[in-house]
């Protein structure tokens, strides 16, 4: 009984650790996107839960808030994985 709670909590652990070390290769890689465009990101936060994360366990979605060249305040909602590039879903600007 030991045995197999230690194995659960193990595994439970090295998924804890996985997903949090690809979530900020995630974020880096999101922020170095948007250096590239000129823009500068603000945060970059992980969506645990949003529409259609079931159907699609590959991908990973953000929120993002970035400030563009002419200082647009950007709220934007992008997808990302291990074999695909950033894809921006949804921009919206939010402020000067």
């Amino acid at each position: 009984m030991g045995t197999v709670l230690l194995l659960v909590a193990g595994v439970l652990f090295f998924g804890f650790v996985s997903r949090s070390l690809t979530a900020v290769k995630d974020q880096n890689r999101i922020r170095d996107y948007l250096l590239q465009r000129g823009d500068r990101a603000i945060n970059v936060d992980m969506l645990l839960f949003v529409s259609g994360w079931f159907s699609d366990l590959r991908t990973r979605s953000y929120r993002v808030r970035y400030v563009d060249r002419a200082g647009a305040l950007y709220e934007a909602y992008c997808r990302t994985s291990s074999a695909l590039d950033i894809r921006f879903l949804e921009e919206h600007v939010v402020g000067r």
